[in-house]
C-alpha cells in the first residue's frame, strides 16, 4: 500500500491547483488553494399515504460542486489579480469552461470546470487576502450530428415526359427519371449499386 497522494505525504499537491492556464499559488510560500468538491444526484421524494414510508424515486446525477478558496498574501497581489481577472465568470473568458488539475477533482472524476460566481476579496488579516469561487462540472450535451439531404436535378423537359408516363406527384419530387422508369440506371441514382461495368459481349 502507498499513500504517496495523500495529504500527509504530499501537503504541496493539495495545497495548490491547476485551473486552464494558470497554476495557484505562484510561490508555494506566499499562498495556498483550499479545493472542496462535492456530488450529489436528483432524488424525487413523493408524499405516502397513511403511514407508509414516502416513496423515492431516482432521477439523475447532478453535476458536481466544485468550490475553490484563493488565499494569498500582499507579496503576490498583483499576479492574483491578473488570474482572478482570467477566472472571472464576467470576464473575458466567461469563466470558462477550464482543465482543473487537483488530486479531489481527479478523485471525483472532473477534469473540466465552468466557473459560476465569484466572491468579493476579503482581508483575512492587513498582510493577506482571500478569494473564492463556485463551479460546477462541465458536462456539455453531445452535439447532433446534421444530416444533409441532397435532392437531384430532373430536367424540365424530363419533368414534362415523366408528367405524362408517371403522374404529377413523381415528377414534383425531384427524383432523376431513372429512378421513375425503373432499372439498373435508378438504383445507381439512389445509392443502391455502383455503376455498370463494360459489356462483355462486342
Amino acid at each position: 500500500m502507498s499513500g504517496v497522494n495523500s495529504p500527509y505525504l504530499n501537503r504541496e499537491l493539495h495545497d495548490s491547483v491547476g485551473i486552464g492556464s494558470v497554476n495557484f499559488p505562484p510561490n508555494a510560500r506566499e499562498g495556498v488553494a483550499i479545493v472542496e468538491v462535492s456530488t450529489a444526484q436528483k432524488v424525487d421524494t413523493q408524499k405516502a399515504s397513511g403511514t407508509d414510508k414516502a416513496k423515492t424515486k431516482l432521477q439523475g446525477k447532478e453535476p458536481v460542486s466544485v468550490k475553490i478558496t484563493f488565499r494569498f498574501t500582499y507579496r503576490i497581489y498583483d499576479e492574483v489579480q491578473e488570474m482572478l481577472a482570467y477566472l472571472d465568470p464576467n470576464g473575458p473568458n466567461g469563466g470558462g469552461p477550464f482543465a482543473i488539475v487537483h488530486p479531489k477533482a481527479q478523485e471525483r472524476r472532473v477534469t473540466d470546470i465552468i466557473i459560476e460566481k465569484m466572491t468579493d476579496r476579503k482581508n483575512i488579516t492587513p498582510c493577506m487576502y482571500e478569494v473564492t469561487i463556485e463551479a460546477k462540472e462541465w458536462n456539455p450535451a453531445p452535439k447532433e450530428q446534421a444530416f444533409i439531404t441532397r435532392t437531384p436535378k430532373i430536367s424540365e423537359e424530363w419533368r414534362e415526359s415523366l408528367t405524362a408516363a408517371v403522374g404529377k406527384g413523381f415528377a414534383n419530387s425531384g427524383l432523376p427519371a431513372s429512378v421513375a422508369l425503373g432499372g439498373y440506371d435508378g438504383l445507381v441514382d439512389l445509392g443502391l449499386a455502383g455503376p455498370r461495368g463494360p459489356d462483355d459481349k462486342p
